[in-house]
């Protein structure tokens, strides 16, 4: 779970930088700026669908908003988050925390992160690098989930993602 949640919390820093155009000018990126800026910038974000064998399609960030930046407020949407703070901050002392549940739900979290991360590198034109190997995200799929978005060797021109149709 922790290397998952830091992950999602690394692509996210990533997305915020090419938002903003800006390597590391702000000071501090805690997940409400972060969730605020790509909430939106891409607000169907929410409306991503994977599917895993355990859920045929669902959507992991369809409620992920931080409308307020207040301090004492929470983003809505990654109920992980926060016992991934507090994993990682007392590890020993919220190990229970560390569930299937919030594991799961971190990871699809971040495989819909990955997607638009792809969207954002790669080149919009899918006809432009049909058998270009540079462009391709894996030849071995991820057996934990899959979708439409999904750009591999079995399958070379993806849906486009809600945002970028």
């Amino acid at each position: 779970m922790l290397l998952t949640c830091a992950e999602f919390e690394n692509l996210s820093k990533q997305i915020y930088f090419y938002i903003n155009n800006d390597e590391k000018k702000q000071k501090k990126l805690d997940i409400k700026v972060l969730s605020n800026t790509i909430t939106t910038k891409y607000p169907k974000l929410k409306d991503t669908e994977i599917s895993s064998p355990v859920q045929i399609r669902f959507r992991p960030l369809e409620n992920w908003s931080c409308p307020n930046l207040d301090a004492n407020t929470k983003c809505s949407g990654i109920d992980w988050w926060s016992d991934y703070t507090g994993l990682k901050h007392h590890r020993y002392a919220n190990f229970s925390k560390a569930t299937f549940q919030n594991c799961y739900d971190a990871l699809a979290s971040l495989f819909v992160l990955e997607l638009y991360v792809a969207a954002l590198i790669m080149p919009q034109d899918h006809n432009s690098f049909d058998f270009d190997p540079r462009y391709v995200l894996s030849s071995n799929p991820c057996p934990y989930f899959s979708s439409e978005y999904y750009r591999d060797l079995i399958w070379p021109v993806p849906k486009k993602l809600p945002d970028f149709s």
